[in-house]
């Protein structure tokens, strides 16, 4: 189902992908229902038959659906249409985690590469100057 631009998932109807993992993929759609966008996360079909993750999957959804905190996306919906486990939640515009994480870890080097010369440069001070 990782192309399925146009097609529908009950309610919401498929924008576009936007990333894929192990337990599925998630979408941009839009909400015919409450016209707002959404991401929604469709488990794949091969881990939907297996029992244990498909509560597993239920159990992310219920946990999610409970909090309620500025940086934890609001879960709308839950369900199966024509096989497909689905939650969709608030789509919230901005990098992706690996993306994100790149990032870090980009600013992390310049950081510690800075620091590494900061403390050189007062090695070296204090080695030309023993008294200052």
């Amino acid at each position: 189902m990782a192309d399925a631009h146009g097609s529908a998932i009950g309610k919401y109807r498929i924008i576009e992908l936007v990333g894929e993992g192990v337990m599925g993929v998630v979408y941009r759609a839009q909400d015919s229902v409450l016209d707002r966008t959404v991401a929604i996360k469709v488990m794949n079909d091969s881990i939907a038959r297996q029992e244990v993750l498909r509560k597993r999957f239920l159990h992310e959804a219920q946990a999610a659906g409970s909090l309620q905190h500025p940086n934890v996306v609001c879960i709308y919906d839950f369900g199966e249409v024509d096989g497909h486990l689905f939650i969709a939640m608030e789509f919230v515009h901005g990098v992706d985690g690996r993306s994100q994480h790149n990032c870090d870890l980009l600013w992390r080097q310049v950081f510690a590469r800075r620091l590494n010369i900061s403390r050189r440069f007062v090695f070296d001070r204090l080695r030309r100057f023993p008294g200052s």
